[in-house]
Parts: C-alpha cells; sequence; structure tokens
C-alpha cells in the first residue's frame, strides 16, 4: 500500500501551542480505508476526511486505527492506536442549543450532538466553544479559557408506584341437583316405603315424627370455596299427603353432606315456605341459608310441623336441586 503524505511530527506540538482555546478541539479516532484508486483515506465517524494532514511517519495499513486530531476545520492523523477500545469521547465542541430553565445544553462535536450539564456561573449562548470534561457517563461543559465548578443536576423525581388494580369480580350461577334424598321417622329410622316422598310432621294416626332432606354430597362448598351468594332457589315439588291447601314446610340446613347412620343434624335458621298439594316449582330461599351450604358444608332439610310431602328424586330429577347466583 501507497504511504500518505506526510507532515513534519513537530508540527502538531505548532498546532496544539497555537490553539490558544480559540476555536474547539477534538481528539477522537480513524479508520484508514482505500479510494477507488487505492490510495489511504482517513475516516472518521463514517466520513471521509478531506486534506487530512498526517503526522506519522510510519505507512499505515487498511484497517489501522489512527488518533485524530480536529482544530479549526483541519483534520490531523497523528499515528496508530493499537489495541484500541471503543472511540475516546469528544473532548470539545460548541454549544447548539440552550433549551429554556435547563441545567443542560447541547453541544455540537465531531461524534454528533451530546447533552451536557455546564459550570456553575458560566451562562451559555449558542456558538460559544466549549472544552468537555467526562467525569461519568454526562460531561460538563466549561467555556475555553474559564474554570469553574460543574453544576448540580436536579435529582430525577422518583415515580410513586400506582396502586395494584383491584381484582376483578367474577359472577355466576350454577345448579346442583341433589345426589339423594330420602326420609327419617322417629322409632322407625330410614324410610324405604315412601316411596322416595321428603317428608316433614306426625302423619295422622301413625306415631313417630318424620324429617326429610335432599343430599348434594358436598359439591357447593367444594365447587363455590370463597364465593358469596348474591341468591339463591330451590326446585319444590308437594305430593299428596295431609292438608291439600297451602302449608309451610321448615326449611333448614343440615350438617349431614350425605345420608347419615343415624337421624339428620339440622343446624341454623328455620326458612318456611308455603306449598298446596300439586305445586312445584322454583321457590326463592334467603341468601344467607345458601351461604352456609357455601361456607360450612352440608345439605337441606324439613322437619316439625305441619305433616307434608314432597317431591323426592323418585318423581323428579329436579326434586331439591339449587340454583345458586354468587360472586367472588
Amino acid at each position: 500500500m501507497s504511504s500518505p503524505r506526510v507532515v513534519d511530527p513537530s508540527s502538531l506540538g505548532q498546532v496544539v501551542a497555537g490553539q490558544k482555546y480559540v476555536q474547539p478541539t477534538d481528539v477522537t479516532v480513524g479508520l484508514v480505508i482505500l479510494d477507488s484508486s487505492g490510495n489511504p483515506q482517513l475516516s472518521v465517524g463514517g466520513v471521509t476526511q478531506a486534506g487530512v494532514k498526517w503526522l506519522c511517519a510510519s505507512p499505515v495499513n487498511t484497517g489501522d486505527r489512527i488518533l485524530v486530531l480536529l482544530q479549526a476545520g483541519q483534520c490531523y492523523a497523528v499515528g496508530p492506536v493499537f489495541n484500541a477500545s471503543p472511540l475516546p469521547p469528544a473532548v470539545g465542541g460548541t454549544v447548539l442549543t440552550v433549551p429554556t430553565d435547563s441545567v443542560t445544553i447541547i453541544i455540537d462535536t465531531i461524534a454528533g450532538n451530546i447533552e451536557a450539564r455546564f459550570i456553575d456561573g458560566y451562562t451559555p449562548l449558542a456558538g460559544d466553544p466549549v472544552i468537555l470534561i467526562w467525569t461519568g457517563s454526562q460531561p460538563v461543559a466549561v467555556p475555553q479559557g474559564v474554570t469553574g465548578t460543574p453544576s448540580t443536576p436536579t435529582p430525577t423525581p422518583v415515580p410513586v408506584p400506582k396502586p395494584p388494580p383491584k381484582p376483578a369480580t367474577h359472577t355466576g350461577t350454577t345448579t346442583f341437583v341433589a345426589a339423594s334424598a330420602a326420609s327419617y321417622r322417629v322409632g322407625d329410622g330410614w324410610r324405604d316405603d315412601a316411596n322416595g316422598d321428603v317428608i316433614q310432621g306426625t302423619a295422622p294416626g301413625v306415631s313417630g315424627a318424620n324429617s326429610g332432606a335432599w343430599f348434594y354430597g358436598g359439591r357447593p362448598k367444594a365447587t363455590l370455596a370463597g364465593a358469596t351468594v348474591r341468591s339463591a332457589q330451590i326446585y319444590l315439588g308437594r305430593t299428596s299427603g295431609g292438608t291439600s291447601a297451602s302449608q309451610n314446610l321448615n326449611l333448614q340446613r343440615v350438617t349431614n353432606n350425605s345420608r347419615p347412620a343415624g337421624a339428620l343434624t339440622f343446624a341454623g335458621s328455620v326458612s318456611t315456605i308455603g306449598l298446596a298439594v300439586g305445586q312445584k316449582g322454583w321457590f326463592t330461599i334467603p341468601a344467607a341459608l345458601a351461604q352456609a351450604l357455601v361456607t360450612s358444608g352440608g345439605s337441606l332439610g324439613i322437619t316439625g310441623s305441619p305433616y307434608m310431602r314432597l317431591f323426592g328424586l323418585t318423581k323428579s330429577g329436579q326434586a331439591g336441586a339449587l340454583k345458586l347466583t354468587w360472586s367472588r
């Protein structure tokens, strides 16, 4: 490769000595490239420099990294840089813009526009030549020929975290059909002679009070754990037995999830529903009664007087079914 035109290295001292801080000076690193004629050229920041003054006496090769001095529009190639790491930062430039009420200014340098702080006591103006002093990731601009103390940057306010969003509320309606139904008579135990009916009270001329229940196998609690019951209905039908006119059944929670060996265990308050013989359909029950099933488990039963017979699963597959509207 041919060698570039070389300038007496002593002129570097003349260049540096002649600055007198009149013009901004940049020190950077360039890259040796070849032009179309095979002659070495110097590229700085991707721009091929014109009229380069080569201060290095030794030949250069394509790809060599060269220490470059930029002064008053003139480019000086000082000499090769060995084991060069990333380009050194710009050391000087010209004030480009001065944002209003800002502690930083924009400096035009050979490396591009750089945001810099400036020393206390200095009022920057566009066009001012400045030297950049690097004390970290952001330089401090000092007007040429002036010394001072870097301005203190305004602390960046710490953002106040937003409170986490409230969890979404889910709602739904779930129907639980009874897994089984049965009646229990005091003195006789669980009945197999009642046609599958669910009975409360004492039949005329027969000793022993009846109580009965629709069992859900604990599914309301297992399915809706943690939910709040908003409304509830039960499907009931009344068959013949006792007075045909409307009579009140006494609906109450039992603690049993399925038929126990002995009598039912009733708990909580009683809710009454009036039904005449032949009447059937969905009837509203207190949400608190259904909530007790979701929270504590159990089933629904009837007990007390008067004597009444309700549909068991033999007469209707919907007998005792629960329809719960809930949220969580």
